[in-house]
């Protein structure tokens, strides 16, 4: 994507991940026991890499046990797919909307 994008970040201060395993952190149904006793479903970073896919953007994580984990999602502000919205509609005599290219005769 070459237009403008918006980038937020979500980071804690956690346990970490381990090198070798951040590939995998945004597989479906991918959960790590160590360092937690709350295993999650494994959802999380899947669904979020794919809703921002959805929507053309990007997803990376940073992270190094014992220091914590970054994750970055880039957004594009405007979709290259984006709809255009037809001209606002006008009220008609009826009180129907109706948009100027319908309002014939």
């Amino acid at each position: 994507w070459a237009g403008t994008m918006i980038a937020f970040n979500i980071e804690d201060k956690g346990r970490g991940i381990p090198e070798d395993y951040q590939e995998n952190a945004f597989n479906r149904f991918e959960t790590r026991p160590h360092g937690s006793r709350h295993r999650g479903a494994g959802l999380g970073l899947a669904i979020v890499k794919n809703l921002v896919e959805l929507h053309g953007g990007t997803v990376s994580l940073k992270s190094a046990p014992g220091v914590g984990t970054t994750v970055t999602a880039r957004l594009p502000l405007e979709s290259k797919d984006a709809i255009k919205l037809a001209p606002k509609t006008q009220k008609g005599e009826s009180g129907e909307s109706a948009s100027p290219e319908a309002a014939t005769g």
